[in-house]
């Protein structure tokens, strides 16, 4: 049986959204990679993660453009950690969004930098990008053919059990459960049709 291996690829996993998927697998140094997303709307696309060195974020800017000819208009951070925010400088001035938590602690932490010999290409342009826009529990956002609502489920140790245990008690849609950090609800301007949820699964991998 050959050994599982997987390569970098912009996959469309539902109408409109793609998951970035990075290469790995056994004997593949995968320290700090990380995946990220693409929600392509009527008129303007949202980014979910913004990976860690310039080179990869710089290669997921380009994979996403072969696919998307629509402006950029959002990026959402997942949470803080480096290999999914330290790219957030090279989608300014677009719209940065954030649990209040991972604000926080990008701010924290300051700007640092790859260490792996293979990403130093263009680490001088690295600047530290924290999202101006925050929300404490949940934050919901519609662009014409979706509604986007995030949930504080995967900011910082201290913030998780406080936000399962107000989402427990959100009023949802029947039959339309919300797991992970982001659901993205397809929508008509008179019902919610559909549902897809990004969450750290197989499905679709967006890995801490």
């Amino acid at each position: 049986m050959p050994v599982p291996s997987w390569k970098t690829e912009l996959k469309e996993v539902a109408p409109n959204i793609f998951a970035y998927v990075q290469g790995g697998g056994p004997g593949i140094d995968n320290h700090s990679v990380s995946n990220a997303g693409l929600i392509n709307g009527d008129d303007s696309s949202m980014v979910i993660d913004a990976l860690t060195a310039p080179v990869l974020t710089k290669a997921f800017i380009a994979a996403m453009k072969k696919v998307n000819p629509k402006p950029f208009r959002h990026l959402v951070n997942t949470h803080h950690h480096p290999d999914h925010v330290r790219g957030n400088c090279f989608f300014l001035p677009i719209e940065i969004i954030a649990h209040e938590k991972c604000r926080e602690a990008v701010l924290e932490a300051g700007l640092t930098f790859p260490l792996r010999e293979d990403w130093q290409e263009g680490i001088e342009e690295l600047k530290l990008a924290p999202p101006p826009t925050t929300f404490a529990d949940k934050l919901s956002a519609m662009s014409c053919a979706f509604i986007w609502s995030f949930k504080a489920r995967h900011s910082l140790p201290s913030t998780r059990k406080k936000s399962a245990k107000r989402a427990k008690t959100t009023s949802q849609p029947k039959g339309r459960k919300r797991n992970g950090e982001i659901s993205i609800w397809t929508a008509t301007t008179r019902d919610i049709v559909g549902t897809t949820s990004l969450r750290s699964s197989s499905r679709l991998p967006f890995s801490s």
